[in-house]
Formats: C-alpha cells, structure tokens, sequence
C-alpha cells in the first residue's frame, strides 16, 4: 500500500514538472510616458524659451527630465516617438508664422537626453507629427491642407506631399492626427459645416471617409486605441457648453458618447493613449474660481476619471512609447 501510494505521488510530481515545463511566460507590458515642459506665460512670446523633454510616471505623474531644446513656441502634441532610433522628436513652430516667417524646426532628443535639429527647407507651417513604424517615416499636415512625410537629411528637413484631406477644413492644432501602428493607417479630423469627418489616410492608397457627425462643434485629441482598434477623442458640443468623450469605430462608423466631467482648456493641451493600462491620458488647464491649476488626468474607456494629478506645469506633447 505505501509502495503504491508512494508511486501515485511520484507520478503526480512527474506532472506537474512536464505541465510547469509547458506553461508559456507571461507577458508584460510596460510603457513610458514622454511629454516636455511648456511654460504657459511663455507661450505667445516671440523670443525663444527653454523646454525640458521628460518621461513621467504615471501613478505619481512626477516628471523625470531628460534633453533639453528651445524654440518660440511648440504647438500642442507635435510630438512623436521614433521607435526605430528611440528617440523623441519635437516638431516646432514661430510664434506668429505671418509675422515671423521663420522656418520650422523639428528637434530630437536622444534616450540619452542629448539634443539636436533639423530645420525645414521651406518657410511653410507644419501642424502635428506622427512617426509611422511601418514605413519609418514621419508625418505632419503642411500648411493645413497637405499630409507629407517628412525627410532628414544632415540639419534639415523636407516633406514630400502625399495626399490632401477630402474636406477642407483641417482642425489644424486640436491633435486630431494619429495611427494604427500595426497597419500604418493614418486617421484625422475635418470639417465641412456643419459637419465633422474622420478620414483615413491608408499610405499609397488615397484617403477615405469613415465617419461622420453633425453632433459637435469641435474634436479634440484624437487617438487610436491598439487593444480596440477604435479611436477616441474628447468633443465640443454644439451649445459650446457641453464636453463628451467620443468613441469612434472607423470599420462600423458607430460613434458613442459620454458626457466629461470637466472642460479641458484647449490652448493647453495634450493627449495619448496607454495601451497597457488601457487609459486615455490628458494634460490640460483647469480653471476655478480665478485661479488655475495644471492637471494630468487619466480616463477609463468610458470616459471616467481613474486618476487625476496636479502637475507644477503644464505637459506638453505627451506621446507614449
């Protein structure tokens, strides 16, 4: 009796070494979240100011500096993560473009902080920035009508014009700009009042429409969600008053709305999305009372605040990697 007992509890051992031998590792996922310091009171300056490139952690949201770069002014989130070189770049702007008719300039910071710059060939303005991982390219809109890819060579930049919106009107710096990484699919926002478009740009195949709406009066900090394939964004409504945050199906066209619990300040503010926590992220202004107060705030898919911060500045151009 004990030999056979003995026996079960050996071949039971025997099992779960061959089952423990089976088991796949689990899989992690870890992300950073980048954004650059922007002094408010600086913004509509046109002497240069200094700007401080960072990762932030996102259960404290302190912010760890890494390079530095120093421009006029830098326009919300034209900002992007080049995962081939891991760096981070900043695409920048003069403050009055019809005044100062300066070039544009795209800086880099390296993942070892250390700065440089290309300069564009050309005096056009440029509004937003992506970097497409499946082509290896960088893509903005050139002077609100045209999506290019961007070029760097030496200390500059060129662009070569690959497609033009179906619809005029372009929400040049609400980052209505963003892509499906895994496909190189590029999605934005237009207008032709009183309705909104969201159009895709597919590399090589032309642009689409993919949805529409007449609810809103503007879009902001559109984002594609990878664990959904669907995007998000936060809307004006028509009455100016309300704020929602939308989710949008680009294969279906079905939109759902939920009302925000707060008004972020569109002349500061900046968006992304976490895939591994699965939250949409907004750095913003909120003001009360005659005073404000910066905030980085995290939302569920539904549109709920999961977690709110108060940052000593404003974060600009949040991208994660």
């Amino acid at each position: 009796m004990k030999l056979y007992t003995s026996s079960i509890i050996s071949l039971f051992g025997i099992a779960l070494v061959i089952s423990s031998c089976h088991k796949k590792p689990k899989s992690t996922c870890a992300s950073q979240l980048h954004a650059y310091t922007s002094p408010s009171s600086n913004l509509t300056s046109s002497s240069g100011y200094a700007c401080t490139h960072g990762v932030i952690d996102m259960s404290t949201a302190a912010f760890t500096p890494s390079g530095t770069f120093s421009n006029n002014l830098a326009i919300p989130n034209l900002a992007a993560y080049n995962t081939t070189d891991n760096s981070y770049y900043v695409l920048t702007s003069p403050c009055i473009p019809l005044v100062f008719p300066n070039p544009d300039t795209l800086f880099k910071i390296s993942s070892t902080g250390v700065s440089t710059y290309f300069t564009s060939l050309d005096s056009n303005k440029y509004e937003n920035l992506i970097y497409n991982p499946v082509l290896g390219k960088f893509y903005a809109f050139k002077m609100y009508d045209k999506i290019v890819s961007l070029t760097l060579s030496g200390s500059n930049f060129s662009s070569v014009t690959e497609t033009k919106p179906l619809y005029p009107d372009y929400f040049d710096e609400n980052e209505t700009f963003t892509i499906n990484k895994a496909t190189g699919a590029i999605y934005y926002a237009t207008r032709a009042w009183p309705y909104i478009f969201i159009e895709k740009f597919t590399p090589g195949s032309g642009s689409i429409v993919v949805d529409s709406t007449d609810s809103f009066r503007f879009v902001y900090g559109l984002q594609f969600n990878k664990n959904d394939n669907k995007l998000y964004c936060m809307a004006r409504g028509m009455d100016k008053l309300n704020w929602y945050f939308v989710k949008i199906d680009p294969a279906s066209g079905a939109i759902t709305t939920s009302p925000l619990s707060f008004a972020p300040n569109i002349g500061l503010f900046s968006a992304t999305i976490d895939p591994c926590s699965n939250r949409y992220i907004v750095s913003t202004e909120q003001l009360s009372g005659g005073s404000s107060t910066y905030k980085l705030l995290q939302l569920d898919m539904n549109g709920n605040v999961v977690q709110s911060n108060t940052t000593p500045t404003f974060y600009n151009g949040l991208t994660v990697n």
